[in-house]
């Protein structure tokens, strides 16, 4: 909520202002990361292993939908009102500023600016169109562009606040409204005032890899093209013809390294080369120390370790799938629906639409709820023409099941309900004709009936045959006649 004239003209408020414009008062973040390096959370992700987890941890806490429901019996027409509202904000931005507030797990604390406008629109239920706001994006905001303050008052009670840094005027300057932004915090402690992620217990698995990658490209340029043996005969004597002067050491390997980057070695018949290969223990030793800390990165994003291809079960797998959708999977999933809920939802599409719900009747009526489940989302015209083929094979479906998955509440006993569509004709008759079909036909019809009959019958045997031909003759009989054939023949 915007600070009205008066309070912008508070003499309290702009003594704050001015001293933030010299010099911020502001509680210093107890991150540990960027107290070790303002760059680290860069750096750690630039780490390709790192990185992917992050992604699959993101992408695994947004799930498959999203969607309002209902905190009281009687708000069912706020859901459809806000679910109306919402989507006027695109669903990739959508998907974009939830994915980008899953950083607070990492970081601590996320911090998103909500930027909407008045529509003028009708939502459902209402008789008239109206002017109601709406979201239209929500931009990411660097968490070390916000800080927070301790002011203290002149009566001496202590006021928190938040400032923002203003690239314009390239300094930190108060919110004025706190409102107009979502803030997520991870895991908020006293000692943590904005927040605690999980950034500080990653360093040391991060600055460790970080080393044993260093150690490990430093043994591949040593290593990888192997080394070089020369048995020199006479290596000592004083030679007067290829190397006067440099019968030492030190000469012969300068000479060796020059033949080598010529591709062309010159030795006596005495002499003799042997290249060997480069150790791989160390190698080894590295490689599975680089895997034990991914493992434990992978078990401190995920709660669980990834199954491999190169063994486990499928057992084992889904039990590590369950562990991180019931671990910090479903925490961060809940805390984002909590601050989107809170942020969003009630401070601003309904705060700043209540007139227009108070006109309707609904002002008394709590707003929905947001929430983010895992649930699958089915594309209805798909559900429909999978459900009409098991029909026709004769596989049932459960009716509560097909209502979900195309989208609609299945009606209750005795419900005013819409027949959409015409009754399927019945199934055709092995014999020419059936039931549901005219009860009459023209007696000149009878010899394509026989004919029919003749058809049917070609490969049976005589005795069935004589059966079904009797059975045949009263059908037609029947049918020529007008009446249903006799059930006792």
């Amino acid at each position: 909520m915007r600070l009205s004239p008066d309070q912008t003209s508070n003499k309290h408020k702009d003594q704050l202002h001015n001293t933030l414009m010299q010099g911020m008062r502001g509680i210093e973040d107890l991150d540990f990361l960027l107290n070790e390096d303002d760059e680290a959370y860069e750096k750690i992700l630039r780490d390709a292993h790192i990185s992917g987890i992050h992604r699959l941890f993101k992408q695994l806490v947004l799930g498959q939908a999203h969607s309002f429901v209902q905190k009281d019996p009687d708000s069912g027409q706020l859901v459809a009102i806000f679910n109306h509202l919402f989507s006027f904000m695109g669903e990739d931005d959508i998907q974009k500023f939830l994915f980008n507030l899953c950083d607070a797990y990492l970081k601590g604390m996320t911090v998103a600016k909500i930027e909407g406008e008045d529509v003028f629109t009708r939502v459902p239920g209402d008789t008239q169109a109206r002017w109601w706001w709406v979201p239209r994006k929500i931009i990411d905001v660097d968490k070390q562009s916000v800080q927070r303050i301790r002011d203290v008052l002149p009566d001496g009670r202590v006021n928190w606040l938040w400032s923002i840094f203003d690239w314009r005027q390239n300094t930190q300057v108060m919110m004025e409204d706190t409102s107009e932004y979502i803030w997520h915090f991870y895991d908020m402690v006293e000692s943590h005032p904005n927040g605690r992620g999980i950034g500080g217990s990653m360093f040391y698995y991060w600055h460790a890899k970080a080393v044993l990658y260093e150690m490990m490209l430093e043994g591949a340029e040593r290593w990888a093209g192997g080394w070089t043996v020369a048995y020199i005969d006479g290596l000592k004597r004083k030679t007067t013809d290829a190397f006067a002067g440099r019968s030492d050491t030190a000469d012969w390997i300068n000479e060796l390294e020059k033949m080598k980057s010529h591709k062309t070695i010159v030795l006596s018949e005495n002499d003799k080369l042997e290249v060997e290969q480069g150790p791989t223990q160390g190698h080894q030793i590295i490689t599975d120390s680089i895997k034990y800390v991914d493992d434990k990165i992978e078990i401190l994003i995920l709660g669980a370790d990834l199954a491999t291809m190169s063994g486990g079960s499928f057992a084992l797998a889904k039990q590590k799938a369950e562990e991180m959708q019931a671990g910090p999977i479903l925490y961060t999933r809940k805390s984002i629906a909590g601050a989107v809920d809170k942020h969003l939802v009630n401070n601003n599409m309904w705060r700043r639409n209540l007139p227009n719900l108070r006109a309707m009747g609904l002002g008394s009526v709590r707003p929905p709820k947001f929430v983010m489940n895992n649930a699958k989302s089915f594309e209805p015209a798909a559900e429909i023409d999978i459900i009409e083929r098991m029909s026709r094979v004769g596989m049932a479906v459960k009716a509560p099941e097909a209502y979900e998955r195309v989208g609609y509440e299945q009606p209750a006993p005795g419900e005013e309900v819409a027949l959409i569509g015409a009754p399927q004709p019945a199934a055709p008759s092995p014999f020419g004709f059936s039931k549901d079909e005219q009860t009459t036909f023209a007696k000149g019809d009878a010899l394509n009936a026989t004919e029919d009959f003749e058809r049917i019958s070609e490969h049976t045997s005589k005795p069935v045959k004589e059966t079904i031909q009797d059975l045949w003759s009263e059908m037609v009989k029947a049918k020529l006649g007008g009446t249903e054939a006799s059930a006792k023949k």
